[in-house]
């Protein structure tokens, strides 16, 4: 059984996630974007 491995994200990664997010992006199109 093979388990997904888990992404690590730094801190300044996951602001910017937040701020696209805040700006009014999708998150599917944060997840593309990424």
């Amino acid at each position: 059984m093979s388990r997904k491995i888990r992404r690590h994200f730094t801190d300044e990664f996951k602001q910017q996630i937040v701020d696209l997010h805040n700006a009014g992006m999708k998150r599917s199109k944060i997840i593309k974007e990424v």
